[in-house]
């Protein structure tokens, strides 16, 4: 069995990004990452990592229609 992390990112970079994702990818298979456009180098940083996809929205809709952002993810 393997356990996947999913989580929702924008400009996150200098902020929680690389603990938050180091923390689970230390129990985790792997993490899949929405980035609800960034434009601080999230995404960018996010690609270098392994086990980490990363799938990018140009503009931000997570504020406007969450759940739409959140089957994103799902899918």
């Amino acid at each position: 069995m393997n356990l996947t992390a999913m989580m929702i990112v924008r400009n996150e970079l200098d902020r929680y990004l690389a603990a938050s994702v180091g923390s689970l990818l230390s129990f985790c298979d792997n993490v899949y990452v929405w980035d609800d456009g960034s434009d601080d180098g999230t995404p960018e940083y996010l690609e270098t990592l392994d086990r980490v996809t990363v799938r990018r929205d140009d503009k931000s809709t997570f504020y406007t229609h969450e759940g739409q952002a959140r089957q994103r993810l799902l899918d």
